[in-house]
């Protein structure tokens, strides 16, 4: 199952960026510039970081909120210690209040894990 996410991520992500990254060379080294794979692949960079600037911000915000929170759920956690599902809910409660979802900043890291594993 890892092997066919492994196959399905590199079909999406990386064989799309490997061809849009020989089309940028060959531009630069259509026009002569030195050193043209190199600008190619800080041109790549700097695109996908544009690309994924909003994702990271919201990862980032949710990080930020569960930072603040954390006080608030450490009293939860004290309070409720006998009863996990009263624990859970409240825990739940407490993050729509916020307005954040605690999985949200997960997708990065599944990809990572699932694209780490593939040999």
């Amino acid at each position: 199952m890892l092997a066919t996410l492994g196959t399905i991520f590199n079909t999406i992500f990386i064989e799309p960026i490997l061809n849009i990254l020989v089309i940028v060379y060959d531009a630069f080294a259509s026009v002569g510039i030195p050193g043209a794979f190199g600008f190619a692949i800080i041109t790549i960079t700097i695109a996908i970081r544009l690309l994924m600037h909003p994702f990271f911000q919201k990862q980032m915000h949710t990080a930020r909120v569960m930072n603040e929170l954390k006080p608030q759920l450490d009293n939860l956690k004290k309070k409720h210690k006998k009863d996990p599902q009263k624990l859970q809910k409240e825990q739940l409660r407490l993050y729509q209040e916020a307005g954040i979802n605690p999985a949200s900043g997960c997708l990065f890291a599944i990809i990572l894990c699932t694209k780490g594993t593939d040999h």
